[in-house]
């Protein structure tokens, strides 16, 4: 066997132990990614077919979390990412309900001190109204106070949520550089729940990278209006995280002659634009970005045709915040529709990627004609 082979032996002999020691995993571990420069695709391919066994076998959520932050370093070396990815989601499965009900437990148990107010209860109205923020209700003070407690009586529990965040790291660099990992997600719609009542329970409704990540929309077709200019445009678009992108190559791809059918505009920086393709941030260090245009669900349209773009609150409801997500943009049966319209003022966007290892895809299918435009303005407003 060759030196690589060696090292990633030892990380899963220090895993199969009968008593495995966090300190010699996590040394064995550091020890494959520090070996793994150079060493070709197809041995990585190997070792990491071997971790994923070692994962499937592995007795304690802890272990398994260790080895597949291993995974996830080859697979950002190049390894391939389908090789580990079943097993790691059934694993993060089986990890967030433990950690949800550790943390639902913690909670619990500080119901009745005087620590907090009602803790247990504000648990119970967190998944109509979202946990409200309150200075007693810390995930990291409940853990501390109550965690230890729990560990003892129910230590799997524990193991589950000590678990989350390494096993969160190795599932994520794999959903990043796979859209047909990110569709096995999907098809189990279990995980984003899981993942949605974590961010509720111990981040106060504060959305986790993993949240983020199992949210990405893939293959979607996004219906583009620009209902005062009678302009629109139809894409697809993949592996997008977060409406900053998704704004910046927008603008970035239909901002051009208006003479051609395009939109008027000035287009984002071209250091911008290529950081948020496929270059680091770093790359935009010292770029701004404007926004041209401001961007509103279909429901936004009244039945006169024109969008409610006003300040009030009453009408920025239907605003699509950059601060948000794709999927925030208001469905039309299988469709996603943005409505443009001019801004309320300046909007500033930030250039880069939230993840690193996936590569955002806009594609432009077809350039709406004016009467395919007043068509499918005329359809919104009567849905209004």
């Amino acid at each position: 066997m060759n030196e690589f082979a060696d090292v990633v032996t030892d990380a899963i002999v220090a895993a199969s132990a009968p008593q495995p020691s966090h300190e010699d995993i996590q040394h064995a571990c550091g020890e494959v990614c520090r070996q793994m420069t150079g060493v070709p695709i197809s041995e990585l391919n190997h070792q990491l077919g071997r971790l994923t066994d070692a994962i499937e076998q592995a007795e304690y959520s802890p272990i398994a979390a260790l080895l597949s932050i291993c995974c996830g370093a080859m697979i950002e070396a190049g390894a391939d990412p389908l090789i580990p990815f079943p097993v790691c989601l059934q694993s993060m499965i089986s990890v967030l309900r433990g950690a949800n009900d550790f943390m639902e437990a913690c909670y619990r148990m500080c119901e009745d001190q005087e620590t907090a107010i009602s803790a247990g209860q504000k648990f119970r109205d967190s998944f109509e109204n979202g946990i409200q923020e309150d200075e007693n209700l810390d995930e990291q003070d409940v853990v501390a106070l109550y965690g230890e407690q729990i560990g003892e009586t129910e230590p799997w529990l524990a193991n589950d949520y000590s678990a989350f965040e390494p096993l969160s790291m190795g599932l994520i660099a794999m959903l990043s550089r796979s859209k047909q990992a990110r569709q096995m997600a999907r098809e189990n719609p279990e995980l984003l729940e899981l993942s949605r009542r974590f961010d509720l329970i111990s981040q106060q409704g504060q959305i986790s990278f993993l949240t983020s990540i199992l949210s990405v929309l893939d293959d979607q077709p996004l219906l583009v209006l620009h209902p005062e200019l009678k302009k629109g445009f139809l894409l697809h678009i993949s592996g997008i995280a977060t409406n900053f992108e998704l704004f910046i190559l927008l603008e970035d791809a239909l901002i051009g002659d208006p003479n051609s059918g395009w939109l008027a505009g000035t287009k984002p920086n071209r250091r911008a634009v290529e950081a948020t393709r496929t270059r680091s941030a770093d790359f935009a260090k010292g770029t701004t970005v404007t926004g041209n245009f401001n961007y509103c669900n279909w429901t936004g349209l009244n039945k006169e045709g024109n969008i409610e773009n006003n300040i009030p609150e009453d009408d920025t409801q239907h605003w699509v915040w950059m601060e948000g997500i794709p999927q925030d943009i208001t469905a039309w049966d299988d469709l996603r529709i943005l409505l443009l319209t001019k801004p309320p003022y300046q909007r500033f966007f930030q250039p880069g990627r939230c993840f690193e290892g996936m590569t955002p895809e806009l594609i432009l299918d077809h350039q709406l004609s004016k009467e395919e435009v007043e068509g499918w303005l005329k359809k919104i407003a009567e849905r209004r």
